[in-house]
C-alpha cells in the first residue's frame, strides 16, 4: 500500500511524453546556454547598438512575438539586465577600441557639433577623424542633450573629460 501511494506522487509529478513535448515549460534556454548567449548579443549588438533601436524594443509585445516564432527557446533579456550586465561591458571594450586607434593613430581630427531639433532642443555631438589603414575613418565620443540653450564654460569640462578619456 505505501508502494502504491508512492507511485501515485511519482506519476502525478512526471507528465506524459506527450505533454512535455507540447508543454511550453522547460523549453527555454538557460542563461548559460551558448544559444541563448548569441541571440542576447545580436539583440544588444545589432539590434540596440547597430540599427540605434531604442531599449524598449525588447518589451515590445511584436517584437516578443517575432522573437518566439523565431526562436522559441530563447529568453529576451529585459531592459534592466541589459542595461546593468550587457551595455557596460560594450562601452567598456568601445573605449579601449578607441584608444587604441588613437594611440596608433599619427594625426586625430576632433570636430564639436551642436543643432536644434524641431522642437528648439539643443544637442552637441564630438566626432574623432582619423586615417587607419589608408581609410578615411570617423567615430562618434559623444551625442548629448544640452539643457541650456548658450553652450558655455559648463560644458567645457565634460568636453575636456572626453578627449583626455581616450588620451589624445
Amino acid at each position: 500500500m505505501a508502494m502504491a501511494t508512492k507511485e501515485e506522487k511519482i506519476q502525478s509529478k512526471q507528465p506524459s511524453i506527450k505533454d512535455a513535448m507540447n508543454s511550453p515549460r522547460g523549453t527555454k534556454y538557460t542563461s548559460g546556454h551558448s544559444r541563448q548567449i548569441q541571440l542576447s548579443k545580436m539583440v544588444t549588438n545589432d539590434l540596440i547598438n547597430g540599427l540605434v533601436l531604442p531599449l524598449s524594443i525588447v518589451e515590445r509585445t511584436e517584437f516578443l512575438r517575432a522573437m518566439h516564432t523565431v526562436y522559441p527557446k530563447f529568453v529576451v533579456p529585459s531592459p534592466r539586465s541589459i542595461c546593468r550586465d550587457v551595455l557596460p561591458k560594450t562601452v567598456e571594450k568601445v573605449e579601449s577600441e578607441l584608444k587604441r586607434i588613437c594611440k596608433s593613430s599619427r594625426f586625430v581630427s576632433v570636430t564639436i557639433d551642436t543643432w536644434t531639433d524641431r522642437r528648439m532642443r539643443c544637442f552637441y555631438g564630438i566626432t574623432i577623424h582619423l586615417i587607419e589603414q589608408c581609410l578615411f575613418k570617423s567615430y562618434l565620443l559623444a551625442f548629448k542633450y544640452l539643457s541650456v540653450v548658450f553652450i558655455g564654460i559648463s560644458h567645457r569640462g565634460e568636453n575636456e573629460t572626453l578627449v583626455n578619456g581616450i588620451q589624445l
